[in-house]
């Protein structure tokens, strides 16, 4: 039996990227419908499927219902689904459009939910937990309880401000408005308020707010001219036409409120140029396609109004089952940072376990021949050396860096404002501003390798300008032109200049005035243009009842449609600007069902399976290396999955950083694959700038993007990961040198509230800063000097090595800090007579001489701050409110006025501090980067563009403007110049030349070809 065969696919259907992301249906296949719909037969032929239509209108695969004017009709139990248990819901989504995550109730829960779902927050809520045992607590509960609700506080903010931003958008479109019958005549209601089976009316120049069939418009025989721009990107006009008995029947009020069709279809989909459906009314069944149908996100052009019945509504629509899910992007720095986290916590553990010996080793020793220090607790020395263990888990937590991820939002945050406040990326013709549309990606713009860039739009404007063309190999020159449309109105308008009028159109006819004398042509058929044919026909019979068919598309696929013998043919070719390269035709590799039947089939086929695959990927690889060895790579004629794929095969054979930049919603796929995506706001509506990462409105802004916020932010990153790791272990390990005196015991070397105030208060301010206003070179020198780029794309600035040097860097800190004040303390007397080496007065010698340490290694601010709460702290009146959370009473006001005191620090933070200052001094003196190079004749560079700009502006002075010589110019006068190879454009001359010689104005002024 064939039902007990296995079958399967060719190696080709499998690797495809995933559809589900892209707003794009023009090869798509059958089986993309939604789960609940049966796929369609994959041999059944395009006629078969015609004439099961004929035979069986409601065909099994039309489960969707729909009934005009009649909301009731949807209440039945048929029509509804099980979401939970016994509670049910319609299955016909309502109009509204949810974009956001939380509302008042569920804020709360599942914002917690989220954050703890992080490491390094789930850890910190288990060490609250361990806290709270006292067997093994060593420190306060509040010392990690109040970092720990201060990270969760402020990310939790920055949620909810997301959010209410997706709340407002969601309110903007839900809160649109549209004629809609209600109670036999058209009311205003809001776009939310919208059901499936309403009748609606749309005006001139506004959004169709669901997916409705057209019953009737203003135009004769109910044409509708839409435009789909936010769908597929493509800014002509297309026109539906409704069926002829609800033109004819439902043009009046009355008669639309009294419709009461009912439509047969399939279930909602992605498949945007797709359509099947029955419309049953008064007896007669009348068959629907996508022709008919106007979808979500049209906008109604050149229509004064238009009437609809909605189909599908909200998350029904098919746009909404097109935006698929967003790919969540990491930056290399965040995968780089989780590693390393994860490598402290791994070394806490083997720091604590060793403690835990030691300390095991000391009760042995010591701890049991001391009677004074038994503590009225019978525990073997093992037993306390493990509770000694979770002790010093606790003591050591803040290796852990609790404030790093929320530090690190704080930053991205701020850079995203810088990005969205640059006036050289706003452009003043569309009032549009530069976006970062994300906060999480800054950095990695500062670490791109490969560029992937749409052409037209992006890396041309998509205004399509008539320049000639060659009927008959005979040219034709048109000047003086130009189109905001693409290519239909410039060809259209260009015939007109020729005396080919167009003067109307209806279901069937196109009437034309051709060179005076008007006539009438019945459209047969036409054939769109996809990916696939790259060529758009249409079939017309004449007057006198010939049948024609006429053909545009690329210049290549028509080029081999011509016929061998044609004497127009050489003719043709020389009329191309540039050599014709011709192509192969791809035959497409459809699915293939095969039957093995025995074991050693089986096995053949699993082997021909594997060399298969291994062979395509070999071909990938040997395609990426060719690639790469190029300087820029085009790649003509790619569909929209294509696009995707050579993204794909990039980052997975290079491993390399990449952007992706697009203005039309073709470009989707692309950008939501690449690390970057980047949506240009240009003549394709805005569904590429809805899926990117950061949007702009011109493509040069693209350079500014990346050489200066894009290394600034990776820069300002990089230290500030550095300076954050460092400090912590500055600070951390301090316990580590104080546990060889003390037993091991796990007793802190700090104060309580200094440890829970260390990372939020003392420290934060300056690398906060450095990560916000770190600059090493201008915005105008780091364009000038492009090279400075390429530390970020190869890692320079943070990476292991780094990390462990800030680890080195730290332990070294930390031995200073302690050891120089227990080697003052250890035999010494106060000014006042008292000893100053009480352990209270140690912790305060100890934590004020970090602060000064790690502040003056990048901003003072935090100093005063800590000396100001340190005093509260210790003072008596705070002492007296709770006695038992503050002990330091009088510690700070005593030990900080000895002298002694302050030259112990004095010297700590020498000893910090001078190995630091000279390393930098020898750095920029004797091996200076690049950036150190350039800052250091920063004075020079800027004399230098002084001169530039004034001896330019003396060059050009009585000169007009700049003027284009491309295929494109929309000036009279220079096609002669294309033809001939000769250039009006003036060669500027370098810079350094100019500089070099000392001539007068006027010399700079070249000519030269191009």
């Amino acid at each position: 039996m064939i039902s007990e065969r296995d079958s399967e696919t060719t190696f080709d259907e499998d690797s495809q990227p995933n559809d589900e992301v892209m707003p794009y249906s023009d090869d798509e296949t059958e089986d993309e419908l939604d789960p609940r719909q049966p796929g369609a037969e994959p041999g059944q032929s395009q006629t078969q499927r015609h004439a099961e239509e004929s035979r069986e209108p409601a065909r099994k695969d039309c489960s969707w219902q729909v009934k005009a004017n009649d909301r009731r009709f949807y209440d039945q139990p048929g029509f509804k689904r099980t979401i939970f248990l016994c509670f049910k819901k319609s299955k016909y989504a309502d109009n509204a459009i949810k974009t956001y995550k939380y509302n008042a109730i569920t804020f709360l829960p599942l914002n917690l939910f989220e954050q703890f779902k992080r490491a390094a927050n789930f850890y910190f809520l288990v060490l609250l937990i361990l806290q709270s045992i006292p067997q093994i607590s060593t420190l306060a509960w509040y010392t990690t309880l109040v970092p720990l609700l201060f990270v969760l506080g402020i990310t939790a903010v920055k949620d909810l401000v997301d959010d209410i931003a997706r709340h407002r958008m969601d309110s903007e479109v839900n809160n649109r408005t549209c004629d809609v019958i209600k109670d036999g005549r058209f009311k205003t209601a809001k776009w939310k308020d919208i059901k499936v089976g309403d009748v609606i009316r749309l005006k001139k120049n506004t959004f169709v707010p669901a997916d409705i069939l057209l019953l009737s418009s203003s135009e004769p025989n109910s044409l509708c001219y839409v435009e789909t721009a936010e769908l597929d990107g493509e800014t002509n006009l297309k026109f539906k036409m409704a069926l002829e008995v609800t033109h004819r029947q439902l043009q009046e009020e009355s008669a639309l409120a009294n419709f009461d069709g009912l439509i047969e279809c399939e279930e909602p989909n992605n498949r945007l140029d797709k359509f099947t459906g029955t419309l049953f009314w008064r007896n007669s069944s009348y068959s629907l396609d996508a022709d008919k149908i106007l979808l979500r996100g049209c906008k109604i052009r050149n229509t004064d109004f238009c009437h609809g019945m909605v189909v599908f509504a909200g998350a029904d629509t098919k746009i909404m089952k097109n935006s698929g899910k967003t790919r969540f992007k990491r930056t290399k720095i965040d995968s780089l940072m989780n590693y390393m986290v994860y490598t402290i916590i791994v070394v806490l553990i083997l720091l604590s376990a060793g403690l835990a010996i030691g300390h095991t080793y000391w009760e042995q020793q010591i701890g049991n021949c001391s009677w004074y220090l038994y503590d009225a607790q019978d525990f073997s020395p093992p037993y306390r050396g493990f509770l000694n263990f979770w002790g010093y888990i606790i003591v050591l937590n803040t290796m852990v860096p609790i404030s790093l991820y929320v530090s690190v939002e704080v930053i991205r945050f701020g850079q995203s404002y810088f990005i969205n406040w640059d006036l050289q990326m706003y452009y003043p013709e569309k009032d549009t501003a530069a976006k970062a549309r994300t906060t999480t990606l800054n950095e990695q713009l500062g670490q791109i390798q490969y560029i992937f860039s749409d052409k037209t739009g992006t890396l041309t404007q998509n205004i399509m300008t008539f320049k000639k063309c060659c009927i008959n190999g005979q040219r034709y020159g048109q000047l003086n032109y130009q189109a905001a449309s693409p290519d239909e109105g410039a060809l259209v308008t260009a015939a007109r200049h020729f005396g080919y009028v167009f003067l109307s159109r209806t279901q069937s006819t196109i009437t034309l005035s051709e060179m005076g004398a008007q006539r009438t042509y019945d459209v047969l058929a036409i054939l769109d243009f996809n990916s696939d044919r790259k060529r758009m026909s249409v079939i017309v019979r004449e007057a006198s009842g010939n049948i024609r068919l006429y053909c545009k598309g690329a210049d290549t696929v028509i080029y081999e449609r011509l016929h061998p013998s044609n004497p127009k043919r050489e003719a043709t070719e020389e009329a191309l600007d540039n050599e014709i390269l011709l192509e192969k035709k791809k035959k497409k590799k459809k699915l293939k069902l095969k039957f093995p039947r025995t074991a050693e089939e089986k096995k053949k086929q699993a082997e021909k399976r594997r060399r298969a695959e291994a062979y395509k990927e070999q071909q990938q690889k040997n395609f990426v290396d060719l690639a790469c060895e190029c300087r820029a790579v085009i790649c003509c004629r790619v569909t929209p999955k294509q696009k995707a794929m050579v993204v794909e095969l990039v980052q997975k054979y290079k491993k390399a950083v990449t952007l992706a930049i697009g203005d039309g919603a073709n470009d989707v796929n692309m950008i939501k694959t690449a690390h970057i995506g980047v949506g240009i706001s240009g003549q394709e509506g805005m569904q590429a700038v809805m899926s990117s990462d950061y949007s702009f409105a011109q493509f040069r802004y693209l350079q500014r993007l990346l050489l200066v916020h894009g290394r600034w932010s990776y820069i300002r990153m990089c230290k500030f990961l550095r300076y954050f790791f460092y400090k912590n272990f500055a600070f951390t390990l301090v316990h580590i040198w104080y546990s060889f005196f003390n037993g091991f015991s796990a007793q802190t070397a700090y104060e309580d509230w200094f440890i829970t105030l260390y990372n939020v208060l003392y420290s934060s301010l300056p690398v906060l800063l450095v990560g916000l206003l770190d600059q090493d070179v201008s915005d105008k020198l780091s364009l000038r000097f492009p090279e400075l780029y390429i530390l970020g794309q190869r890692d320079l600035l943070f990476n292991y090595k780094k990390f462990f040097l800030s680890l080195l860097h730290g332990a070294v800190t930390s031995l200073i800090i302690f050891f120089i004040p227990y080697g003052a303390y250890l035999k010494s007397m106060g000014q006042d007579g008292e000893a100053p080496a009480d352990y209270q007065s140690f912790a305060v010698t100890a934590a004020s001489s970090l602060i000064f340490v790690v502040n003056f290694q990048a901003i003072f601010g935090s100093i005063a701050l800590y000396f100001g709460i340190t005093f509260d702290f210790h003072s008596a009146g705070i002492h007296v409110l709770f006695p038992s959370g503050f002990q330091f009473t009088g510690t700070a006001p005593n030990a900080l006025r000895q002298p002694y005191l302050w030259l112990t620090m004095i010297l700590s933070i020498a000893i910090c501090l001078l190995p630091i200052v000279a390393q930098r001094f020898l750095c920029m003196t004797v091996w200076p980067s690049e950036s150190d190079k350039i800052q250091r004749n920063r004075r020079k560079y800027q004399l230098e563009e002084q001169q530039w700009r004034r001896r330019h502006s003396a060059f050009r002075r009585g000169l007009s403007a700049r003027r284009s010589a491309y295929a494109f110019s929309h000036q009279r006068g220079y096609a002669d110049l294309i033809a001939s190879g000769r250039s009006i454009r003036k060669r500027r001359a370098p810079l350094d030349a100019v500089l070099a010689t000392a001539t007068g104005p006027g010399s700079g002024d070249t000519r030269g070809t191009s």
